[in-house]
C-alpha cells in the first residue's frame, strides 16, 4: 500500500475513515492550505514553503476561505461560489468534483467548513446567512 500523498510506503500509516486512502502520518500534519486575493497557496510546514499555487478564480475575485476534510482527500474553497476539489496527491492537478452556487445573491462566500466525517458543508455568505450543503440526515445533525 502506498501513501496518497507521497506515493511512498509509509512507515506510519494512517487509513482515512471516510475515502479509505492510507497516509503516512509524518505528511498529514505537514501540509497547510492558505487563502487570499492571490488564489490558494499550499505550504509545506516543515520547510516553511510555498510549494503549490492555484487560483481558482479570476485576479479580481478573492479566494475567501479554504478548508480540507479530516482525512485531507477534499479541499473546500469559498469564493464567488464554493468549489470542492478531491485531492489524490498535493503535489498532482486535483479534480474538482463540484461546485455551489453562490445563493446570498453577494457574489461572496466568506467562509467554508466540513461537517463531521464530510457529511455536509457549511457555508457562510455575503448575506450574513449559514446554508448547509449535503445529505437531508447531515443537514438536521448540523442544527
Amino acid at each position: 500500500m502506498f501513501c496518497a500523498i507521497s506515493g511512498a510506503t509509509p512507515e506510519e500509516p494512517v487509513v482515512s475513515k471516510r475515502s479509505g486512502l492510507l497516509f503516512e502520518k509524518r505528511l498529514v500534519e505537514k501540509h497547510i492550505a492558505t487563502a487570499g486575493y492571490d488564489g490558494v497557496k499550499l505550504w509545506d510546514l516543515r520547510k516553511l514553503k510555498n510549494f503549490r499555487t492555484f487560483t481558482p478564480y479570476d485576479s479580481n475575485t478573492p479566494t475567501n476561505s479554504v478548508q480540507f476534510d479530516y482525512s485531507g482527500s477534499y479541499l473546500a474553497i469559498a469564493g464567488s461560489d464554493i468549489r470542492v476539489y478531491q485531492v489524490a496527491s498535493v503535489k498532482q492537478e486535483w479534480n474538482s468534483i463540484k461546485t455551489f452556487l453562490d445563493l446570498s445573491g453577494t457574489g461572496k462566500a466568506s467562509c467554508v467548513r466540513f461537517g463531521p466525517d464530510a457529511t455536509y458543508l457549511a457555508v457562510g455568505t455575503g448575506d450574513r446567512n449559514l446554508r448547509i450543503f449535503g445529505s437531508p440526515d447531515a443537514a438536521s445533525e448540523a442544527l
